[in-house]
């Protein structure tokens, strides 16, 4: 795949990158040469993520509000996530929303529980939260509409954003998806490539998530 990138972009095609990662873009690009891609074939304003999406929408939509934070561990692309959002944390008694980036942490600004869910699939510690939250009908964001990550070499399949978001929505309550299938990721990427979308060709690896 890095050759063939490499040519395209060699023959002058305007690559982009269409991710479900809830980290956002700059975090993608840096990451391009450990998979052995050079950032400098795509074009960077096309390079666009669920992650970096939900960003600017929490920063223009839910400013100065708070939230029930769903993520991943400590890391990088995580720990700063919230900067320049003007959102804070709180407890689901007093959150506006509860934001999902990930599966194995919940931070409400007084604790940081670790949750055994992106190994396992287990939605069963989230339940108590959920059913309080949808109980004051909080909204639910969304920054990675994927069910599972496919396992990489050496490691296991893992549970993402979307497969509790999935359960949210089953129990009654309300999600706002960021990312793939939603017509507004593909929409950005095409704007960031500069070409009307009938020129543009996606190529994916997901039935439910890329059609």
């Amino acid at each position: 795949a890095p050759a063939l990138v490499a040519r395209l972009a060699a023959a002058g095609k305007r690559l982009g990158i269409l991710s479900n990662s809830s980290k956002r873009k700059e975090w993608s690009l840096r990451e391009l040469p450990k998979l052995g891609f050079s950032a400098d074939h795509f074009v960077a304003a096309a390079v666009t993520t669920s992650g970096e999406e939900a960003w600017h929408a929490l920063g223009a939509e839910w400013r100065g509000k708070a939230c029930v934070w769903l993520s991943k561990k400590d890391g990088d692309g995580v720990s700063d996530y919230l900067d320049g959002t003007g959102v804070g944390l709180a407890d689901v008694e007093r959150a506006d929303f509860l934001l999902a980036s990930g599966t194995n942490v919940v931070r409400d600004g007084a604790s940081v529980l670790a949750v055994d869910c992106e190994q396992s699939g287990d939605v069963t510690p989230f339940e108590d939260l959920f059913s309080r939250a949808i109980a004051r009908a909080l909204p639910m964001i969304c920054a990675n509409p994927d069910f599972v990550s496919p396992p990489k070499p050496g490691k296991a399949m893992t549970y993402q954003p979307g497969h509790i978001a999935a359960r949210y929505e089953e129990l009654g309550g309300r999600v706002i998806y960021y990312g793939k299938p939603h017509p507004q990721h593909f929409e950005a990427c095409v704007a960031g490539l500069g070409l009307p979308k009938e020129r543009v060709l996606h190529i994916g690896d997901s039935m439910h998530h890329d059609v």
